[in-house]
């Protein structure tokens, strides 16, 4: 705990304390400044309330005890010069209870739709790590960029938008060479990111569900292309191939080159 954090803890402290007493001296009715306000021990004292860390439990057995006086009356009490009248402000019982009980609420969580509590964003670091994600790396074909264009890891970061460590990261995930010496071109495909998550089988598709349609995308240039939804997977899939033929010739890689369809 850093000496600051103690200074704040005790300046809150003296202040919920001098609102149990009125906010003011008992005697004189002063309230101007919280530093001038003191408190007086009517009976024995364990510990100054002044300058101690204990518990909030532990200083209001003490603050029972005490009166609250402005620093004049203090003194002049001390020196038996004022007397402490009998009906004098002395603790409310009802600043006993420190913090109040926290009414938790609750909602669903935007990526599963399991329940949540109402003040994280997501239900677990899974859902929000999905939440954080800023790219959809569907969209972006890093299998040619690497292996047929063998284009820098710096420049597809500029290109998409990211960091090259991101970049790095989804090439591991893609089982892709990160390495410059690694990337000659081989025959071994890849598979889409689709087949890995076990969502659907065909490049560039995917089901649409408030639609309930099969919908087509793909990306050109750092462009975002939609082709169009569709009733079956397979047709989308062949629409997908021929953009892409459209898109890259004969570099294109398509459902039917990867055996798909």
């Amino acid at each position: 705990m850093s000496y600051n954090n103690i200074k704040n803890w005790r300046h809150r402290t003296k202040a919920r304390a001098i609102k149990a007493f009125g906010g003011k001296c008992g005697i004189c009715g002063y309230d101007k400044h919280q530093g001038a306000l003191e408190f007086h021990h009517m009976g024995n004292k364990e510990f100054t309330l002044q300058s101690q860390i204990r518990s909030w439990e532990k200083i209001i057995k003490e603050l029972k005890k005490c009166v609250c006086l402005c620093v004049r009356c203090h003194r002049e009490v001390e020196c038996g010069i004022t007397n402490i009248p009998k009906n004098i402000k002395r603790f409310d019982n009802k600043f006993s209870i420190y913090k109040q009980p926290i009414i938790k609420e609750y909602n669903f969580c935007p990526i599963c739709g399991k329940k949540k509590l109402k003040i994280r964003k997501a239900c677990s670091q899974k859902c929000s790590g999905i939440l954080r994600r800023k790219i959809n790396w569907n969209l972006y074909d890093l299998y040619r960029m690497i292996k047929i264009d063998k284009m820098p890891i710096e420049r597809i970061a500029k290109n998409i938008g990211v960091s090259g460590n991101s970049v790095r990261k989804r090439l591991i995930e893609l089982g892709l060479p990160v390495k410059a010496k690694d990337r000659e071109y081989t025959s071994i495909v890849v598979p889409h990111p689709s087949l890995r998550f076990g969502k659907n089988k065909f490049r560039g598709v995917w089901f649409q569900k408030s639609r309930k349609k099969w919908r087509v995308q793909t990306a050109f240039n750092n462009k975002l292309i939609f082709v169009g939804y569709f009733d079956s997977a397979v047709e989308a899939a062949k629409e997908y191939d021929k953009k892409a033929m459209e898109l890259w010739g004969n570099r294109a890689i398509t459902n039917a080159g990867l055996g798909l369809i």
